[in-house]
């Protein structure tokens, strides 16, 4: 087991959860699949840009997505979704198999092996499963139900459509970049999934904490800058129990 296929293993699964996702991919987007430690506020793991493009050129090879290269811009990934679903299936047949194994066990699994590797090794051998006694759990136990009618969801909503509504109110939106215009995107794609009866808490953390925690970070006005911080804050708390 080593290093390059288990990231491999993450990018391969993250395109298929991210494949019905508008518009192509770059290598920022990639790198943003890693989720977020909600206390930390940083990455559950470190990828170097070098593993990323080398794991999207394999992709590339196998068929699994096109790349789009310009002299003038960062190169673009297109999935190729019939392609990555069926290379998934027959992934799905070898439970020993990386992708596999990271498709069950989830993201803990696989920031739990990557600690266990040395850090140039190939030949650390890391468990098959999770001790699920520790502080992670099966990626099944990361899929929690919503109660759209408890107090504590309604408000958390409420809490998610007030910062969408200042940021919408913005008087000069013809001045907002590009980037905080995706992330305005993200969020509302976050609370959109937020609507279904059960969410998974890789995709909130991914879409929704990391949408609200970039937006946090840069200067609004006092009104929006209140509402998206609390908003992150309603978010986390509710989700991962932490309070910011």
């Amino acid at each position: 087991m080593n290093r390059e296929g288990l990231i491999f293993a993450f990018v391969v699964v993250e395109l298929a959860r991210h494949s019905m996702a508008p518009g192509p991919l770059t290598e920022r987007d990639v790198l943003g699949f890693v989720p977020f430690e909600p206390e930390f506020d940083g990455p559950l793991f470190h990828i170097e840009r070098d593993e990323i493009v080398r794991t999207l050129h394999r992709c590339e090879t196998e068929n699994l997505l096109r790349a789009y290269r310009s002299d003038y811009a960062s190169t673009r990934y297109v999935v190729n979704r019939e392609s990555l679903m069926e290379y998934l299936r027959e992934q799905d047949g070898h439970t020993s198999g990386l992708v596999h194994q990271y498709t069950v066990l989830g993201i803990s699994w696989l920031v739990e092996v990557l600690k266990n590797l040395d850090p140039d090794s190939t030949s650390r051998t890391a468990p098959s499963a999770p001790d699920f006694g520790s502080d992670f759990a099966p990626a099944s136990d990361r899929v929690v139900q919503l109660d759209h009618n408890s107090r504590q969801v309604r408000e958390l909503l409420v809490t998610l459509d007030d910062a969408i509504r200042e940021l919408d109110g913005m008087n000069d939106r013809s001045t907002i970049d590009s980037d905080t215009l995706q992330r305005i995107f993200e969020l509302k794609a976050g609370r959109a999934y937020l609507e279904g009866p059960q969410v998974d808490l890789s995709v909130v953390e991914r879409i929704l904490v990391a949408a609200l925690r970039n937006l946090a970070k840069r200067t609004f006005s006092i009104s929006v800058d209140t509402a998206i911080k609390a908003a992150l804050a309603a978010t986390v708390l509710y989700f991962f129990g932490a309070a910011l």
